[in-house]
């Protein structure tokens, strides 16, 4: 099978999203396979060895750390390493159109399992006398920052009427986390960044907000939103994203200051038993799902500050190699991390793909042609 053929099989078999190992295996296999090339630069080869002498010691040390996990590590390290966008436009291309089928797709089964004849993941909270959409995706907020990202594509080619049906699909997720995506996303990649034009376009989203979706709906999820910066327990996907930020420095305050240098090395002992005890300490319940809803965070607990060093070193001259724009790519992605505490997994390796894609896009001949046109024609 050729590498682009193999890309694109990979990403569809994410997007079908079957909840099961032997998936999960085959669409990291393919993810990562689709990116493998024999010729490596002495440096890529020197961090693929750093982070593979890592793994394995690790598991050495670590006796009951399970072989699952650290086959998750190394093949995000294989990815970092490997991954290539060798034509940027064609992925795009591919993105957009499974974004604009989906839409009308994920009304049409919303609007079955509303009169009950599907029966599959569902949030039960109406919008428009739907429900939420979710596509295929786990929930909502996955299907807004899949589509979130598509439709930041779409609009730097300059596809009006494939943008018009990917935004509507965002409005229906009614995903707050991913509307704030795509606003980061356009000031930083669309527009130049300003603070009239932030204010513009806050006040529109909120007034669009306000006249379609439900208000008390919308409320409960602001109110949510805030609760985690006045720390106030909420169990909404909001709050757990945001409160997961705050894990991070809170274990980076444990291996620095209390000096425990396991979760140095290796991370926590028991990340799930972390994650309860924290939520214990702060709020005095244990949370439904015991895990971290940041990149970061998850990738600290899983690997330590040792790990999370050799991780972040190959993201970024994985950055420095898509794009020139580093800082600003830098930032993107930490808006991105607030979203889905996804590190490991097909899924993490689909939203890297479309974040690598993105920073890659912007210097693409093309998009650069377009904006020419639109600045100078």
């Amino acid at each position: 099978m050729k590498k682009e053929n193999l890309v694109k099989t990979a990403l569809i078999v994410e997007l079908l999203n079957i909840n099961s190992f032997f998936y999960k295996l085959f669409a990291t296999l393919l993810f990562v396979g689709s990116q493998i090339r024999f010729r490596l630069s002495y440096v890529d080869f020197s961090l693929l060895l750093i982070g593979f002498s890592y793994i394995v010691t690790k598991k050495i040390i670590v006796n009951d750390y399970e072989l699952s996990g650290l086959l998750s590590e190394f093949a995000l390290i294989l990815f970092l390493v490997f991954v290539r966008i060798e034509n940027s436009l064609d992925i795009a291309n591919l993105f957009e159109k499974i974004a604009v089928l989906s839409v009308p797709i994920s009304i049409v089964l919303s609007a079955l399992y509303l009169g009950g004849y599907y029966d599959s993941h569902h949030t039960s909270e109406k919008i428009f006398f739907i429900e939420r959409l979710y596509f295929l995706f786990n929930e909502p907020s996955h299907y807004g920052i899949f589509l979130s990202m598509t439709l930041i594509y779409s609009m730097m080619l300059g596809r009006h009427v494939a943008s018009f049906v990917i935004a509507l699909g965002l409005i229906l997720t009614s995903s707050i986390l991913s509307f704030f995506l795509f606003i980061f996303l356009y000031l930083f990649w669309i527009m130049r960044f300003n603070v009239k034009a932030f204010i513009i376009i806050i006040v529109f989203c909120l007034l669009v907000s306000f006249m379609i979706f439900n208000v008390d709906f919308l409320n409960s999820k602001f109110s949510s939103l805030l609760a985690t910066f006045t720390e106030e327990a909420a169990l909404s996907s909001s709050f757990v994203r945001i409160e997961s930020f705050f894990m991070g420095k809170e274990l980076l305050k444990q291996i620095f200051y209390d000096a425990e240098f396991y979760n140095f090395f290796w991370g926590a002992e028991s990340p799930e038993a972390w994650v309860n005890e924290y939520y214990l300490k702060k709020y005095g319940f244990e949370p439904a799902v015991s895990s971290s809803f940041n990149f970061f965070t998850s990738i600290l607990l899983h690997t330590g500050f040792l790990g999370f060093t050799i991780f972040l070193i190959i993201f970024l001259r994985k950055i420095k190699y898509f794009s020139k724009k580093i800082v600003l790519s830098i930032a993107t992605f930490f808006i991105l991390s607030f979203t889905h505490g996804y590190a490991f997994g097909p899924l993490a390796l689909l939203f890297l793909y479309q974040f690598f894609l993105l920073i890659n896009l912007k210097d693409s001949e093309h998009v650069s042609e377009l904006n020419y046109r639109r600045n100078f024609a």
